[in-house]
């Protein structure tokens, strides 16, 4: 009885370890996420800034993406710019989803998106530190759905215990210009490499 006790008791903490490896951290120790256990994603190597890290579904059909770039300002977002900015760069899309959240005092956004001529996107978008960063996926099906994605949607976690978030910004003109021009400078210029041959 013992011996099945201990046969159970290291499957257990080997089936622990597995799960914390499919942890992905940011360089700078401000945010985590999980990734696939079954290692359905693959790492792309030495992927183009402002991208930190690429990951491929071993089919091809989709791609998870973290970006990364400075916010100098600390300048707040706001979603309705982030909605816009998602219609800009991707023509005729849909928005299913558009959410705001909050963790340590972080706002985050979530928006969720129909593309022509056929594919969702999906992106968490947060800016706290002087930094701006963003969880993108795309694929051939709702990202909140596809088992590739999904796990590292709702892992999405802030690490840092204190950090300097932005303040909230009325809702402007001038805000929501500000809002799109910070959001979009990465994810308009990345968005043809991430979905490329994607929905060809």
């Amino acid at each position: 009885m013992k011996c099945w006790t201990s046969i159970g008791l290291l499957v257990s903490l080997a089936l622990s370890s597995v799960a914390q490896a499919a942890t992905w951290k940011s360089p700078d120790g401000n945010l985590s996420f999980d990734l696939p256990s079954d290692g359905s994603l693959v790492e792309v190597k030495n992927p183009p800034a402002p991208a930190v890290a690429i990951w491929e579904t071993r089919s091809g059909g989709g791609r998870l993406v973290f970006l990364s770039q400075p916010n100098a300002q600390n300048h707040a977002l706001i979603l309705p710019a982030l909605e816009k900015g998602t219609r800009e760069a991707f023509p005729g899309a849909t928005i299913t989803s558009s959410t705001e959240t909050s963790q340590n005092g972080v706002p985050i956004f979530t928006i969720a998106a129909s593309i022509k001529p056929g594919g969702y996107v999906q992106q968490t978008i947060v800016a706290f530190n002087h930094t701006l960063y963003k969880l993108m996926a795309a694929g051939q099906k709702p990202i909140a759905t596809d088992p590739h994605f999904s796990v590292s949607f709702q892992s999405f976690k802030i690490l840092d215990p204190a950090p300097s978030s932005p303040g909230k910004w009325s809702a402007n003109d001038i805000a929501r210009k500000v809002g799109i021009i910070v959001v979009a400078l990465g994810f308009v210029a990345f968005a043809v490499y991430v979905l490329r041959k994607l929905f060809a």
